[in-house]
């Protein structure tokens, strides 16, 4: 079962921020978060949600944003409003200008993607290309826009736990056929997780600590106080430490089998084993019935005893 991307699938918090990509970056979105008294931090195109200033004039962001004339690593914030189901909301945008090298990325990306979807961009994409742009209605007095633009770059640290999620615990694809099933499913990996988190959480802790001892070690061994040079302790790798933790993991449950207990569990394991029934026959098992025991293959497949000798001899090379 494939939805759109909407809020209504949540029951939304009082006071909450809900950060989230363009994907929500809608009018009636924003609009539903501030009637539940939330607040909404989130990337948006100007295009598709019409913006109006103080005055009620329609707002055009791209005009504001050439008239800042921005270098690479500013910030701009303007207030703005914008209006859904009969009423008025207040927001602010904020604009960070990405560098050139950002924007070309960005700009090669959206042309991908247009040659994909076989449409044309137009010049104003181009331009936007080279600004990250966040609507928020979080209160200014207590946000600035640089804290607006971290807490939606903290956004992206979701995304990259569910690939750490699917890649780490080989859950690409969900072995499930209901809704009860794809249920159980997502609640066993979800807990799996949180019990190997717990072990890379030490993990972590303990490699802190070891580069704070060798940091103090480095401090003692300078003889030459003018010398700055220092080499620093790499940062830690949080996917290196969840590999290892969830390779921990997965050694505890499964546990480790010998040859005899891989024997002696067989039976338990038979119906795991086999495959279900299908229309097209089973290639490999009537070409080595036919080569071990061609009585067994069916009268069509029996041949004479010089058959027989040359399938013994078949299966001897094999």
């Amino acid at each position: 079962m494939q939805v759109a991307e909407n809020l209504k699938h949540f029951v939304l918090q009082a006071g909450s921020i809900y950060v989230h990509d363009s994907g929500y970056g809608y009018r009636d979105r924003v609009a539903q978060a501030t009637e539940a008294g939330a607040y909404t931090v989130t990337a948006f195109y100007p295009g598709s949600f019409p913006l109006e200033d103080e005055q009620a004039k329609s707002f055009e962001v791209v005009k504001w944003l050439k008239k800042q004339r921005a270098r690479a690593g500013k910030i701009c914030c303007i207030r703005v409003f914008f209006r859904h189901g009969g009423k008025r909301y207040e927001a602010r945008v904020v604009g960070l200008r990405r560098t050139e090298q950002q924007a070309q990325r960005m700009r090669r990306r959206k042309k991908k993607k247009a040659g994909q979807d076989h449409r044309k961009l137009q010049g104003e994409t181009l331009y936007l290309a080279g600004w990250l742009l966040v609507l928020r209605t979080l209160p200014a007095a207590d946000w600035s826009a640089q804290e607006v633009l971290s807490l939606y770059r903290a956004r992206w640290h979701i995304e990259v736990l569910f690939k750490r999620i699917k890649q780490l615990l080989c859950q690409h694809i969900l072995r499930a056929e209901t809704e009860e099933t794809a249920r159980a499913t997502v609640y066993a990996i979800l807990v799996s997780w949180v019990l190997q988190h717990e072990v890379a959480l030490e993990l972590r802790a303990n490699l802190q600590e070891m580069y704070l001892i060798l940091e103090e070690e480095g401090k003692t061994m300078i003889e030459d106080p003018t010398n700055q040079e220092r080499q620093e302790e790499p940062a830690i790798s949080e996917w290196q430490v969840q590999a290892l933790s969830v390779n921990l993991f997965r050694q505890q449950v499964q546990g480790v089998w010998s040859r005899q207990r891989l024997f002696d569990c067989l039976p338990l394991l038979r119906r795991h084993l086999g495959e279900r029934r299908r229309k097209r026959p089973h290639q490999w098992q009537q070409v080595h019935r036919w080569l071990v025991d061609p009585a067994k293959a069916g009268p069509s497949e029996a041949g004479s005893e010089r058959k027989t000798a040359v399938s013994a001899r078949s299966t001897a090379f094999t």
